[in-house]
């Protein structure tokens, strides 16, 4: 396969994802209290609604919002350009 049919697909699988996410987040927000759950394989995997302000386990979420926020924005901003 060569590499423009690759970006190709990637063109189409990672909007698709990422609108899957949001769509499911919505939900999740719309539809479940904070701390309610789903099992969806009992036992293995549950839906669960949390909140986290910061990142991978809670990194930075103590932070006020003012520094917090833009410290995210510009972090996810570099990695997309390195990308």
């Amino acid at each position: 396969m060569n590499l423009t049919k690759r970006f190709k697909i990637l063109a189409v699988i990672l909007p698709t994802l990422f609108l899957l996410d949001q769509v499911v987040k919505f939900w999740i927000v719309k539809t479940l209290a904070i701390g309610q759950e789903i099992p969806v394989i009992p036992g293995l995997f549950d839906i669960v609604h949390i909140t986290n302000k910061g990142a991978a386990f809670g990194f930075m979420a103590n932070l006020p919002a003012h520094l917090r926020v833009p410290f995210f924005h510009v972090t996810s901003f570099i990695a997309l350009v390195a990308i």
